[in-house]
């Protein structure tokens, strides 16, 4: 069975309502505004062009992995309402993969921001 393929313009409507749908998660929104603090130090402290991009990376994965985390948490509630223990593991493991990436992103902004900080303090003392 073939189906009919949708327009681009529509995949980006559905893309965004994907975003709005995240952004209505706890987590989802913290790290947003996390990010949006990241970018915009990244924005404004002296770093290099490619220690941006690294910022901006990060947290883009940072959000991708809350996303997709809430998709499968969304999709094994439909599959199975009811508590099993199998399904609880592999929600603590989703939950675990977001847990990595955020510890990751959160090291190597301290490693790019902490010596630029610590630098800029030193030139102020």
């Amino acid at each position: 069975m073939r189906t009919q393929r949708q327009s681009l313009v529509q995949s980006f409507k559905n893309a965004h309502r994907g975003i709005i749908y995240a952004l209505s998660g706890r987590s989802f929104l913290i790290q947003t505004v996390i990010g949006i603090l990241a970018l915009t130090m990244a924005v404004v402290f002296p770093i290099s062009r490619i220690e941006k991009i690294i910022v901006a990376v990060l947290v883009a994965l940072v959000l991708a992995f809350e996303a997709f985390n809430t998709a499968l948490e969304l999709l094994l509630d439909h599959i199975a309402p009811e508590h099993h223990l199998e399904i609880g593991r592999v929600k603590d493991l989703l939950a675990a993969t977001v847990l990595i990436v955020s510890i990751a992103a959160l090291a190597i902004g301290i490693a790019i921001f902490g010596r630029v900080i610590v630098a800029m303090l030193i030139a102020y003392a």
